[in-house]
């Protein structure tokens, strides 16, 4: 029999800012030998899943479970949004910082939910999707979207302010200097099992140790066959040890650009990335 907890109905809040909370309910729980928890592409420890909404309600404390608003979906049409309902399929159990605080019952047909958006309990978790709701409800569009703008052209330019300075590290720098890195010891502290990220570490330098037995003008499809076995290790690390999420990709794919940028190749990492990545 199912834990109450993890049942249809059951409401959980979560933390959205220093003050103010969001909740969700659980809608659907689904086994984990069920078609749909073993076709999330999250799910790699083979777990159950639950198709989760996030409601309406925002508040300071623990609500009344009579409140209306647990009971209501979240539904989005701020900036390019349609009237989208804000559910997903998420795998495992929710995280610490959920809170189980009751149930509800709620008259929607189960079936006129959405059971293709695969995500997990993070992606609820963050409220971003809450707070922008609630805000485009409250405010006026135009100063939403001015705000904004200016908010992303600061972004740009700090993008291009630390990309001005990876550019000026690598200046210079030798394969062999560039060999004696350790890139990925910075997931030491939250990568598990830790054995992954010294295999990591020994997969790039035995790429570049590699590209370098190449010679000084290594002809490019061989340095792209170092390059993409390099990834291709990391597709089967991550078969092993389960421990690349989204920042890790991101870290490899770095790396990846850097040694095209070391080699003067002039190939877009992220396509190259795409391309070989299973992960």
């Amino acid at each position: 029999m199912t834990d109450i907890k993890l049942s249809q109905g059951a409401i959980y809040t979560f933390p959205i800012s220093e003050s103010e909370f969001g909740a969700c309910r659980i809608v659907e729980s689904f086994p984990a030998d069920s078609d749909i928890s073993k076709d999330h592409y999250l799910n790699k420890n083979n777990e159950m899943c639950f198709l989760v909404v996030t409601t309406t309600w925002i508040g300071t404390k623990t609500p009344d479970l009579k409140d209306k608003a647990l009971t209501e979906r979240l539904v989005l049409n701020h900036h390019s949004w349609k009237n989208q309902e804000y559910d997903w399929i998420v795998n495992g159990l929710p995280p610490e910082n959920f809170t189980y605080i009751g149930s509800v019952t709620f008259e929607d047909d189960i079936q006129n939910y959405n059971k293709s958006g695969w995500g997990n309990w993070q992606v609820i978790g963050r409220g971003e999707q809450l707070l922008l709701q609630r805000e485009w409800d409250n405010g006026d569009h135009e100063e939403i979207l001015a705000r904004e703008a200016a908010e992303w052209q600061l972004q740009y330019e700090e993008k291009k302010r630390i990309e001005a300075e990876r550019i000026a590290r690598l200046q210079g720098l030798s394969l062999e200097e560039y060999k004696k890195l350790n890139p990925f010891n910075k997931w030491i502290e939250f990568v598990r099992p830790k054995v992954a990220v010294k295999k990591s570490n020994d997969l790039f330098k035995e790429t570049l140790t590699n590209i370098i037995a190449l010679g000084e003008k290594p002809k490019k499809p061989l340095v792209m066959k170092e390059l993409k076995s390099m990834i291709t290790g990391f597709n089967e690390l991550q078969k092993k040890y389960k421990f690349i999420e989204t920042p890790e990709r991101d870290d490899i794919c770095v790396q990846l650009g850097d040694m095209l940028h070391l080699l003067k190749l002039k190939d877009d990492p992220a396509l190259l990335f795409e391309k070989w990545e299973d992960l």
